[in-house]
């Protein structure tokens, strides 16, 4: 008796040696689901038919396949086995969660915030792609909080204050990526600067959560390098040139033509860079979780406000657009609808 064998088992006895593949050649995540498919259709599809075997014929070129029903059946089964397989980190990779941290009763908590969100479906055949510098009026930024505690169990005064100071640090992770995201390389000492922003706020927020002295200490360092990429960055794109010093209130001194969009006096919420010489090796002074965070907040304010006086391209800040939905994926394995 032959034994059959369904699309789904046949289709996952191969992705086991795609998605190795994928890997190697470092595929980021969010990618592979359409690679996986269109590496199964091109490595192991002879032909498709209809019920009729007369009917068959070859699977053709991906601008052939892409919009035939069977291929969107195939990629809804390939997404749903990565999606099995790697869980959240593929829908974080997907939707554009940046990493950031905030107070719930004292206690930091990261949050997972969407840079872009999905707001409306036009005849189910498009979609309005949303970007944001801000948490709008709709949104509870507590929402977006990453194993955060039973809120049904904290006083409403303290929810009240956690919603405030939350909303806060969303909107300046908002701000800062996508003002980023409308900026030209200017030149390569630029771009290496621009790029390494963001990966030092995210480490601080996820640092900072651990609670630890070590890991405290080395948030701390994450903010220093945070705010020296923003403030050469910014020297680098109006001189071409940026100072190579650690000292954030020189590094402010010296950028030419107007002063950067922040107080000059939230640096000094800052451990000085002497202390953080000491802090990065595990020395200095023993620091709170308290003072901790109001230097991550002083952080996020003077990154943003250099990465807002940059010279841009466009502003992402409040931006819209209609996007057609390819035909091969379903809306939610295209974003959040949050």
């Amino acid at each position: 008796m032959e034994e059959k064998i369904s699309l789904e088992d046949a289709v996952a006895e191969r992705l086991e040696w795609i998605d190795t593949y994928l890997a190697k050649i470092n595929t980021p995540l969010s990618s592979r689901p359409f690679d996986a498919a269109k590496i199964f259709v091109d490595k192991f599809v002879i032909s498709v038919s209809s019920d009729i075997p007369k009917d068959s014929k070859p699977a053709g070129s991906l601008e052939e396949f892409a919009p035939t029903e069977w291929f969107k059946h195939l990629h809804t089964i390939v997404w749903r086995w990565y999606k099995q397989r790697y869980g959240i980190a593929l829908q974080q990779q997907q939707h554009r969660y940046k990493t950031a941290c905030t107070l719930v009763l004292g206690t930091p908590f990261l949050m997972k915030v969407p840079i872009s969100t999905v707001e409306e479906v036009v005849d189910g055949e498009s979609f309005w792609l949303c970007f944001h510098d801000v948490v709008r009026n709709s949104k509870n930024p507590l929402d977006w909080l990453e194993n955060g505690p039973n809120m049904d169990a904290v006083p409403e005064v303290a929810i009240r204050k956690a919603e405030k100071i939350a909303n806060e640090c969303a909107s300046l992770t908002r701000s800062i990526y996508t003002s980023l995201m409308g900026i030209a390389v200017s030149d390569e000492h630029f771009e290496q600067l621009k790029s390494g922003i963001i990966p030092h706020v995210e480490s601080a927020a996820q640092r900072l959560v651990e609670t630890k002295q070590e890991s405290l200490k080395m948030a701390l360092w994450d903010m220093q390098m945070a705010c020296e990429f923003a403030l050469k960055a910014l020297s680098q794109q109006r001189s071409s040139t940026f100072k190579e010093s650690h000292d954030l209130f020189h590094l402010y001194d010296i950028i030419l033509g107007d002063p950067p969009n922040f107080s000059r006096q939230l640096l000094s919420r800052l451990p000085n860079w002497e202390e953080m010489i000491q802090l990065r090796y595990g020395g200095g002074p023993k620091v709170s979780i308290s003072s901790t965070f109001r230097s991550y907040s002083a952080m996020m304010q003077v990154t943003n406000g250099c990465v807002q006086s940059l010279d841009k391209n466009y502003n992402l800040g409040n931006f819209r657009l209609q996007l057609q939905k390819p035909s091969w994926i379903d809306l939610d394995q295209i974003h959040p609808k949050k």
